[in-house]
């Protein structure tokens, strides 16, 4: 199979040439979530091609055109908008003084939105599910016998945004196990990861997509500063994974 992956977007407008590019030869086509706010958000307002009610309209129009061939998942840039929580909020470039407008135009869309997807034993989402956050979902009410990926869906259209904002108590940026899906970085993602192979965007890597192996865990981390990064994974030819360390160490490298 054959998949296309499109991380944080973030108010650009990268993902239109990535789209109508790539979309014919393309088994599936995920975005990986966070389509709005910007360090320039009150700027990009004002410019319509970078407006945020005009970004989750226009990604949302492929999604109705490709159907199901296209998967949208939500980042934690999104829920902050949905679930009305003020912790949820503080996310950087939060556009406080829009945000009715802007949660209104994902509610309007929210049948087309989900948390994660499953293709050929790769589960994709903003930030990846980890051990400790699957299991404390059983006090929400889910299930073992359920997928915790349809479960997770499911609850998202029922409307039950809580479960998958920031919870963590030391690290601000999501850097700990008990973080959410939306949440979760990549080094507590690795060493506690639920899944054996994980695609995710959230946390910007230089020279990405980058290829993390840990012990049986593979994790590929596709998101970039810039925010133009796109990335084709055929599942049935999978790039070399390397060592926390090794990877850390060919990025210092090439920053030379």
């Amino acid at each position: 199979m054959l998949i296309g992956l499109i991380p944080d977007v973030h108010q650009s407008t990268h993902f239109i040439k990535m789209v109508e590019e790539n979309i014919d030869h393309l088994d599936k086509l995920v975005f990986l979530g966070d389509y709005v706010d910007n360090w320039q958000s009150t700027i990009l307002w004002h410019i319509p091609e970078n407006n945020p009610i005009n970004i989750i309209s226009k990604i949302v129009s492929y999604k109705k055109k490709y159907g199901n061939k296209i998967d949208l998942l939500l980042g934690n840039h999104c829920l902050s908008y949905i679930s009305q929580n003020p912790i949820s909020k503080l996310v950087s470039g939060h556009q406080q003084q829009h945000d009715k407008e802007i949660a209104q135009a994902y509610l309007d869309n929210l049948e087309h939105f989900k948390i994660a997807v499953k293709y050929d034993k790769w589960i994709i989402s903003h930030a990846g599910f980890s051990k400790t956050w699957v299991k404390n979902q059983i006090l929400n009410g889910w299930n073992k016998k359920q997928s915790i990926i349809d479960w997770c869906n499911k609850m998202i259209q029922e409307k039950y945004f809580d479960y998958f904002n920031w919870t963590g108590k030391i690290s601000p940026s999501g850097d700990e196990v008990t973080q959410t899906p939306t949440w979760i970085r990549p080094f507590s993602l690795v060493r506690d990861s639920y899944f054996k192979n994980q695609i995710v965007g959230h946390s910007e890597a230089s020279f990405a997509p980058l290829f993390i192996k840990n012990k049986n865990i593979n994790l590929i981390l596709v998101d970039s500063p810039k925010h133009n990064s796109y990335f084709e994974l055929d599942t049935n030819n999978l790039p070399k994974f390397e060592t926390i360390k090794n990877v850390l160490t060919n990025i210092k490298k090439r920053k030379k």
